[in-house]
């Protein structure tokens, strides 16, 4: 029995821009009589991998005695993945206080 073949690739990474790739395998018999021809489409899918992050980390320092409710701060975060793998979603997960998602 003849070994079939392993296509590969050297790296399959969505995020470097080749989201699918076109191959044509052709195969021929022994005596170069008998031919065919394969189209393979790959499509590439992304995955979560990029870890978010946020764009500042601030010191506050506000004032004593301020108004209730204040807004202290407004934080932005940004995934890098791509589509839907870059939705960030925010948790306070210490201190006194609440936190507007904005949802």
């Amino acid at each position: 029995m003849v070994p079939k073949p392993t296509l590969s690739f050297a790296a399959l990474d969505w995020d470097l821009g080749t989201q699918s790739y076109d191959l044509i395998v052709h195969v021929k018999d022994t005596g170069n009589t008998h031919t065919a021809t394969v189209s393979v489409a790959v499509a590439v899918n992304p995955i979560n991998e990029a870890t978010p992050s946020f764009s500042s980390n601030p010191t506050l320092t506000p004032p004593e005695n301020s108004p209730v409710p204040t807004d202290l701060v407004t934080y932005a975060a940004d995934d890098s993945d791509a589509s839907p793998h870059d939705v960030v979603l925010y948790e306070m997960v210490s201190g006194k206080g609440t936190l507007d998602t904005g949802s």
